[in-house]
């Protein structure tokens, strides 16, 4: 087999993570189409992403892998030194250019449509300097993506494309938290909307995930002893008043400590501009190779910087500026939001979508919506005090409905019930 740049800078990247960076910088349609370089460069992006620092064997022993092994063997043997990546990479744009010009001129050629001069020039000029404006995909575009999203579908055998949200029911909802999702959790005063965002938060923690959490009016310490509380399972107010005994003292300065010192966990206290706040999980991806959580606690209290918009204008920007972060740069995010007091008014006081507060962007934007509502905190009557509702309102890619959980305040904790998953229209008539 006769080798070309591309399957040497393919090389390269296997066995030398020096020169790894370039993989954010290289697209799948530099590489010829269907060629086993570009099926190589699809997993070493997707392992990069995960591992900056990944050996050659976790590519070779996964099961998208195995099926490459004789290429990766051949190619990895063949190259002469990883030191010449440099040439290597100059050869590979030199020659992928050449290919996009070679296929714009020849569907040019097949075109019976007047050639305006104006528009080659640019288009060529756009592949000379590496910039070509974005397009609709074609046939054979939508046929290779269609193919690995089926292969990436087949490859998961039944488990969670997402990383898990540590409630099983949730899980199933919307399929565990994914690398693009834009989710809202919005509810009323008092319903325990920051207590559950650290719930999340953590149990992605444990899952071996890496969450930035941005906290506006909490502080650091106040966050720290909900987690406490929730894992110890200490009365918070014991938390803050250093109620606890020896045994409880072993568990928080054995385990929780040595773990939270060793995890992915970073709190930015009291940040509002947007611009700031995403320039952090920025720099934490590049550091970790990944960002598997973003928490913005809460988003109607966020600036744009020196802006005289309106209300509604301000909280529109940033909802679109939060979902395009998490589409390019594959951060999850989740936005805690403030509902406004229209469901007060209701007899059946279940938030709904349009009590989003400031701004029905939020309600385009969003992958997910979900509202805490508990009934205990609007009737007096009702018997079940930790009966807990979270009303999965919106779910772009599965279904929506509601899960039941009981809220231990105390603990700051909520506990998935069985079998209590029902309808939207059964929670509305309040069944």
């Amino acid at each position: 087999m006769i080798y070309e740049a591309q399957d040497y800078v393919i090389a390269c990247w296997l066995l030398n993570d020096e020169f790894r960076h370039k993989i954010l910088e290289t697209s799948m349609d530099d590489f010829e189409e269907l060629s086993l370089a570009q099926q190589m460069f699809k997993l070493i992006r997707e392992e990069y992403l995960k591992n900056p620092k990944f050996d050659i064997s976790d590519i070779m022993l996964s099961p998208a892998g195995k099926r490459y092994q004789d290429y990766i063997r051949d190619v990895t043997i063949e190259i002469p030194t990883t030191q010449l990546f440099p040439h290597y990479y100059e050869r590979f744009k030199k020659d992928s250019q050449q290919r996009k010009v070679r296929k714009y001129l020849a569907e040019l050629c097949l075109s019976n449509s007047d050639i305006d001069i104006p528009e080659v020039v640019q288009k060529l000029l756009e592949i000379a300097t590496g910039e070509e404006k974005t397009k609709s995909a074609g046939p054979r575009e939508l046929a290779i993506e269609l193919y690995d999203f089926l292969e990436e579908a087949y490859n998961l055998k039944g488990k969670l494309p997402g990383i898990s949200t540590g409630y099983k029911a949730l899980d199933c909802a919307i399929g565990g938290i994914l690398d693009n999702m834009y989710i809202i959790l919005g509810g009323r005063p008092s319903m325990g909307k920051s207590a559950f965002a650290i719930n999340l938060a953590f149990n992605v923690l444990k899952n071996k995930g890496k969450v930035l959490y941005v906290s506006v009016e909490m502080s650091k310490k106040q966050i720290l002893a909900r987690i406490v509380a929730r894992v110890i399972k200490l009365p918070l107010n014991d938390v803050k008043f250093g109620v606890f005994g020896d045994e409880q003292w072993i568990k928080i300065t054995k385990q929780l400590i040595p773990f939270l010192a060793q995890s992915g966990f970073h709190i930015l206290e009291g940040e509002t501009k947007i611009s700031e706040i995403l320039n952090e999980a920025k720099r934490l991806k590049a550091k970790y190779g990944k960002l598997d959580l973003l928490v913005i606690d809460y988003l109607q209290t966020l600036r744009l910087g020196e802006t005289k918009r309106s209300e509604y204008e301000k909280v529109s920007e940033i909802s679109r500026a939060l979902r395009e972060f998490a589409k390019q740069e594959h951060i999850p995010v989740l936005g805690v939001a403030q509902l406004n007091r229209d469901c007060e008014e209701r007899e059946n006081k279940r938030p709904v979508l349009s009590d989003l507060k400031e701004s029905s962007q939020l309600e385009q934007d969003a992958d997910v919506i979900m509202f805490l509502y508990r009934p205990a905190y609007y009737d007096e009557e009702f018997e079940d005090k930790t009966l807990t509702e979270l009303i999965i309102a919106k779910n772009r890619d599965g279904q929506t409905g509601t899960i039941l959980y009981s809220w231990l305040e105390q603990y700051q904790v909520f506990v998935e019930r069985e079998n209590v998953h029902k309808t939207i229209s059964q929670a509305e008539q309040g069944k």
